[in-house]
């Protein structure tokens, strides 16, 4: 894959873009401008930064999670932000969800929030637009929890299996 500076790309427990998981917040900072801001929690340092939101672990200063917001072009094999459930469906056959965390079963490191405006009461899970795309360490930042909705059984299964 020819990855450029003007391209804008997705790999799962890798990367977006040019941003790595596993770098270091120096190295973070230094490839920003001076418009991020920073928030502090007990675990993590939250950077935001145009589309972009990266989480530091405190305890190692490596970034374990990035996310985009609108604004983001980029796409993980074609699913973007405003890409629908529907769309992953289609693409590759299954989603899972856990605490509205949404999830490609085969793809670790990777996970989606949808839009919600909280008026609509006939909410139509596969037509709400992806509102935020997450890559992510899988061994510190686990996603997948006991419990998650399977799309293609209809039924909330033990686990979400995922290739090791």
């Amino acid at each position: 894959m020819n990855m450029n500076n003007s391209q804008q790309y997705i790999v799962p427990a890798k990367c977006i873009n040019q941003y790595k998981i596993g770098d270091s917040i120096s190295n973070l900072l230094s490839s920003l401008d001076n418009n991020y801001s920073l928030q502090e929690l007990q675990s993590y340092l939250v950077i935001y930064y145009k589309f972009y939101k990266f989480w530091i672990l405190k305890e190692t200063k490596k970034i374990v999670q990035i996310g985009v917001y609108k604004g983001y072009k980029g796409t993980f094999k074609g699913i973007g932000i405003g890409s629908t459930l529907n769309e992953i469906r289609k693409k590759f056959g299954n989603w899972c969800e856990s605490l509205d965390i949404y999830l490609i079963p085969n793809y670790e490191g990777i996970c989606f929030e949808l839009e919600d405006n909280d008026t609509d009461e006939d909410w139509i899970q596969e037509a709400v637009p992806i509102e935020s795309i997450f890559v992510y360490d899988p061994n510190v930042i686990n996603k997948g929890v006991e419990f998650v909705y399977d799309s293609i059984s209809d039924k909330y299964v033990d686990k979400i299996l995922m290739p090791k």
